[in-house]
């Protein structure tokens, strides 16, 4: 009476397991510390908050991105993970942006 055929969409062969390295508080924390170190000291003690240049706050936070991508990197996550979850982020916040991008332009023009 019933098919015997699997008639589920996924097949079974295509799926990966992604195993999930549990970080403990010191782990997670680090790339937070460090942004926040190297923003600290561009604020208190660099003259004319010019570490880097014209755009060193900038650069501070690029930093930061790539101190969090070296600890998910020695945490066994790959660069491609990273890149594609980077990515369903933005799509995900695309459309809020925009809006508020829309709404500032508005609010501008007044």
């Amino acid at each position: 009476m019933k098919d015997e055929k699997n008639i589920s969409k996924i097949k079974i062969d295509d799926q990966n397991i992604i195993e999930n390295v549990e970080l403990n508080i010191w782990e997670a924390l680090i790339p937070v510390v460090i942004l926040m170190s190297m923003l600290a000291y561009n604020i208190f003690f660099v003259e004319d908050q010019e570490w880097f240049g014209t755009y060193t706050n900038q650069i501070i936070l690029l930093l930061g991105g790539v101190v969090a991508a070296v600890v998910g990197l020695f945490n066994r996550v790959s660069f491609k993970r990273m890149i594609t979850e980077i990515l369903e982020n933005l799509r995900s916040v695309f459309v809020p942006i925009m809006i508020l991008f829309l709404v500032g332009a508005l609010a501008g023009t007044w």
